[in-house]
């Protein structure tokens, strides 16, 4: 690989606002703690495997590990069905920034209000930043786009390798995982050489194994066939607590009413970013209600995912929040709210 090809990485630095991050859905809010990881030692040839990806000289690595993982999650749902290879450009033509590169979030919000079209159809691969972008998306392309579609996603907190390789062991599914290092680290086993890393990318998580003895997660670039593991690099927990910079997969946040007991207590006040059994009390009821999703857990954390199921609550019942900094009810608007 020339070090030339570093130039096109494409993994920018998040620049929204705060007030919006903060919106971001959470891994820590879906579950307790990760479901203890297995380790073992596995041959290269057991590793799970996807078809390589070549983004050549653009900036798409971002949007090439988005198509790879919605063709996986496709593969997941119907296992007999050929891989479907997916368009990059479907994301990476519909960024905000007019730039080289885009945002990891924006990648998943793309993938989730508009899908991906075949490859075959809207090249992305092997071709340069301009090629790229005077690809044009047709209309027939955005119906094929439905198709391959993602329901949601969650973030993981950085350099949080337990669950991350919890995520990729448990549910099979890949996560977006991304690197800064420096040229001569990024190796098929990086190592930490410099103090001081320049470069940042996007790559795909695939699955978890022991090399060397080491805890370690194997991922996919989108630069072709190369190196010892034909495309497959091993990160190393060292190396992923040291360098990881984002990480996200995708989860569908399904809400169903009466799926869960009616709780008996009610929280008497809630406060986003607390992390209590007031707010444990909460998420059940509106589990209960079908406003909080039915297949995570009630952590107790009040984070994005938990005010979105209090704001659907608020619409559905007509609850006006009495303070726009935090709290959300008071106990007489929420029994008042929920026919208590």
């Amino acid at each position: 690989m020339d070090e030339t090809f570093f130039q096109h990485l494409g993994a920018n630095e998040d620049t929204r606002p705060a007030e919006l991050k903060a919106k971001d859905f959470k891994f820590e809010e879906t579950v307790s703690a990760p479901a203890p990881v297995v380790w073992t030692e596995k041959p290269p040839s057991e590793w799970k495997k996807y078809p390589i990806r070549n983004q050549d000289g653009s900036g798409t690595c971002v949007a090439q590990t988005m198509a790879k993982i919605v063709g996986a999650l496709l593969a997941q749902k119907d296992t007999t069905a050929p891989f479907h290879v997916l368009s990059a450009t479907s994301i990476y033509k519909r960024r905000s920034n007019a730039s080289e590169g885009m945002i990891g979030v924006e990648a998943f919000d793309i993938a989730k209000n508009y899908g991906l079209a075949p490859e075959a159809l809207l090249q992305s691969q092997n071709l340069n930043e301009v090629q790229v972008s005077q690809q044009l998306i047709v209309e027939y392309y955005k119906a094929l786009e439905q198709a391959a579609r993602i329901g949601g996603f969650v973030q993981f907190n950085v350099r949080d390798f337990d669950s991350v390789a919890s995520t990729i062991q448990h549910t099979g599914k890949p996560v977006m995982v991304w690197f800064t290092f420096t040229y001569p680290e990024w190796t098929d086993v990086p190592t930490i050489i410099s103090p001081t890393p320049n470069l940042r990318h996007s790559v795909t998580a695939v699955d978890v194994t022991l090399y060397q003895g080491k805890q370690a997660i194997i991922i996919e670039d989108s630069w072709g066939k190369f190196g010892l593991f034909d495309g497959q690099r091993v990160i190393t927990r060292e190396f992923y607590e040291t360098r990881n910079l984002f990480a996200a997969y995708s989860i569908n946040l399904k809400a169903e009413a009466g799926v869960t007991p009616k709780p008996q207590s009610i929280p008497l006040i809630a406060m986003f970013g607390d992390k209590n059994s007031n707010v444990k009390d909460m998420q059940d009821f509106l589990k209960w209600d079908g406003t909080f999703p039915k297949n995570i857990e009630s952590t107790g954390f009040f984070g994005a995912i938990t005010a979105r199921a209090v704001k659907a609550f608020m619409v559905k019942y007509g609850v006006v929040p009495s303070d726009p900094q935090g709290r959300l009810w008071d106990t007489k608007e929420f029994n008042q709210a929920s026919n208590l």
